[in-house]
């Protein structure tokens, strides 16, 4: 049996013996020792150390690092109140007092600020870098663990799906500040983490920062989240809840920090992790808990959130392809999330299942199964707009044969249209968009939610329509023959169609950014953002090529510029949050080729036609042919050092260089000032013109050298993953 640990025998204190570190040490942050030297040896060591004054000051006779600082600040010292020693101590910056030492009086004065955060050092803000602690892999102290805590139930756990932790019975396990610190799962870790960004851009000087000073708030809590991961593999074969949760929140971090590899390969974890829990079926039939011992509500609502956060991080990466979808819908035999009011307060309620209309069998005909849609959260309207734009996703990959224009409605692109009107038919009115739910939403701090599920419809009805519009598809060849045998009604309502929803979708990202931008710190946004900037610009290019009246609504260039140049601020905005560069590269070159279609046009030059050759096949599949480039599985393919290399489509090769490097002269020489056109330039041809990798998705405007030198293939440099 063990003997108390060197800490405990010198600190004459109950030792619980853990192999690993006894409780007493974790608390103390300090080395676990065991060792069989007499106590008589422990006691001479000790009283050796104490006659050293200057150790002394800085160590207790046990060789713990002092805890009680031999200085306190003018303002504790004022109120006779306990001081925390630092640079600007915790008091100080808890009441917003400015903290100075006596001896620092020849020293500039902090700001004041009334966040915990603002006790990082002057200095370390002025220029940029981020402060020690908010680089650590070490958890702080307890009470900036705390406002980091609430810093993330503020700003992400109201994320799409995320908000599957129920805060009061958080806030219970984790009361004792032993408890927080000591966690073993990483959920404290993973929280903190994602919650730096937010609390570090709250120490710099300005909030309003201007995103060209080339601060990056996404390389806060790096340390932190390697900790959670390290502890999710420690804890490797546990299947828990709590351990799954945290891979959940892990794969969060990897996507905004641009570790897509990682993040690919912990989702795979994550969706076996889920079919061993079984998380897709009900704990039981008692949904409203009438049984003696039955699993408490918010428990089971917990549970139900948790899987649906998975469900989504499954699908924002399958984006309609089957190879990749390893959580199915048809699987899914459990309610959709309640009210948020419901979950907080642990009522039972009876919920709709993903289908609209169905219930559970265990829910029919049980106590208030009538108003099971009235007890729908917002989160389950955005799964189900999820769920039914991966359904369109996977017809638009797959579209051979069909006749979107059935005169008698019988073709499956009708049918996925009947479902999405009817879908946004649906959403009740205290749902939808109006001035009063938006600053009600925003007084709930849920507009990240609330915009999100107004632009991911907006988004789908775009992805639905793009089969008539060149470019969007891409290679354009893939619906080459259904535009061409498509009536001219049909083409021109698929470029109206698309036209209308970017500019919706243009219009609601510039309301969240001017409504409470940190809303919209969530990939999706960025993603939405760079889509909708290639959308206009691909959408108008191809109705300036078919050379038809009446295809585009009567936008102005100015409106159109004034959209794309929007786009750009909010992403080089959200670039400072999470590792977007690609996103924000893309939407610079989207503006710089509107420019150029806008300057063909002034010089009375002719756009061309779009190509209609058909491209070759090649020898083997893979799926980087038909994926857009900035989607998780791609970047994760830059990123992986040995990999299949695409073909090229044989029709485009020989064209294809001749042609980026016209557009690449064009957009160099680009000034974002409107200027004549001196040069005629070729025909416009879609699998030529556009710098993308060959078979993807939506544009990008990327050419390849950029997508695998600009940072997509360089995978984390900073050391900690």
């Amino acid at each position: 049996m063990l003997n108390s640990c060197v800490v405990c025998r010198k600190r004459k204190i109950k030792c619980d013996r853990n192999p690993h570190s006894c409780r007493n040490c974790i608390h103390f942050g300090t080395s676990c020792v065991y060792t069989t030297v007499p106590r008589s040896e422990l006691k001479r060591s000790a009283t050796t150390l104490s006659h050293h004054d200057e150790s002394s000051r800085t160590f207790t006779q046990t060789g713990l690092v002092r805890r009680r600082v031999p200085r306190s600040c003018v303002a504790c010292q004022k109120s006779k109140a306990k001081c925390s020693g630092e640079q600007s101590c915790a008091r100080c910056g808890k009441k917003g007092l400015t903290c100075r030492y006596a001896e620092q009086t020849s020293m500039s004065e902090p700001a004041p600020s009334r966040s915990i955060a603002a006790t990082a050092p002057p200095s370390q803000t002025q220029q940029g870098s981020v402060p020690t602690w908010l680089g650590s892999a070490q958890l702080p102290s307890s009470h900036r663990v705390r406002a980091l805590v609430d810093m993330y139930f503020a700003q992400v756990h109201t994320v799409r799906c995320l908000g599957f932790l129920h805060i009061p019975t958080f806030m219970d396990r984790f009361r004792e500040d032993e408890a927080l610190l000591a966690d073993s799962s990483g959920l404290v870790y993973i929280m903190c983490a994602l919650a730096a960004p937010f609390l570090y851009a709250k120490t710099v000087d300005s909030p309003e920062s201007d995103p060209a000073s080339g601060l990056r708030y996404h390389e806060a809590g790096r340390g932190w989240a390697a900790s959670a991961l390290q502890r999710v593999f420690a804890n490797f074969g546990a299947s828990t809840v709590d351990s799954l949760a945290v891979s959940v929140l892990v794969h969060e971090h990897l996507i905004r920090t641009g570790d897509h590899t990682k993040a690919l390969l912990l989702s795979g974890m994550v969706a076996r992790h889920v079919q061993i829990l079984q998380l897709n079926l009900e704990h039981d039939d008692d949904t409203l808990c009438e049984s003696a011992g039955s699993l408490p509500s918010e428990t089971r609502e917990s549970r139900r959130r948790l899987f649906w956060a998975c469900y989504l991080q499954d699908a924002l990466i399958e984006c309609g392809i089957d190879q990749l979808k390893l959580i199915s819908s048809d699987d899914a035999r459990l309610q959709l999330p309640c009210r948020e009011e419901d979950f907080l307060r642990g009522r039972p309620c009876v919920t709709e299942t993903l289908g609209a209309g169905t219930l559970l069998p265990s829910a029919v005909g049980a106590r208030g199964a009538r108003e099971a849609v009235d007890n729908l959260d917002l989160r389950a309207y955005y799964i189900r707009a999820m769920a039914l734009r991966s359904s369109i996703l996977r017809y638009v990959k797959h579209i051979d044969g069909d006749e979107p224009w059935d005169a008698l409605g019988g073709s499956q692109f009708q049918r996925l249209e009947k479902r999405l009107a009817a879908l946004e038919q649906s959403i009740p009115h205290a749902l939808r968009m109006s001035s009063g739910n938006t600053y009600l939403y925003k007084s709930s701090g849920r507009l990240n939610l609330y915009y999100g599920l107004h632009i991911l419809l907006a988004q789908t009805w775009t992805d639905l329509y793009r089969v008539g519009v060149a470019g969007l598809v891409f290679p354009s060849s893939a619906t080459a023959r259904l535009r061409q045998n498509a009536p001219v009604e049909f083409r021109r309502r698929c470029h109206q169609t698309c036209a209308d929803q970017a500019t919706l979708i243009a219009g609601l990202l510039e309301g969240l950014y001017k409504c409470h931008r940190e809303s919209m710190i969530d990939m999706p946004y960025a993603i939405n953002a760079q889509v909708c900037s290639s959308t206009l610009v691909t959408t108008l290019a191809s109705a300036r090529a078919v050379d038809e009246a009446g295809f585009l609504p009567s936008y102005t260039e100015s409106e159109y510029r004034r959209m794309l140049r929007l786009n750009l601020v909010m992403l080089q905005h959200m670039q400072q949050y999470m590792k977007v560069d690609a996103f924000a590269e893309s939407a610079s070159q989207a503006l710089k080729h509107f420019e150029c279609i806008v300057q063909r046009q002034e010089a009375g030059l002719s756009n061309g036609k779009e190509s209609t050759t058909e491209a070759g096949h090649p020898s083997h599949f893979s799926l980087d042919y038909i994926l857009n480039p900035l989607g998780v599985f791609p970047i994760a393919r830059t990123q992986a050092r040995d990999k299949h290399i695409p073909e090229r489509f044989a029709s485009a090769r020989s064209t294809v260089n001749t042609e980026r490097a016209a557009v690449s002269h064009s957009t160099q020489e680009y000034t974002g000032e409107r200027r004549e056109v001196t040069e005629a330039g070729s025909l416009w041809d879609w699998d030529a013109q556009l710098p993308l990798l060959e078979s993807m998705d939506y544009p990008t405007f990327l050419d390849d050298a950029f997508l695998s030198e600009q940072g997509l293939g360089l995978g984390n440099t900073n050391g900690f993953y």
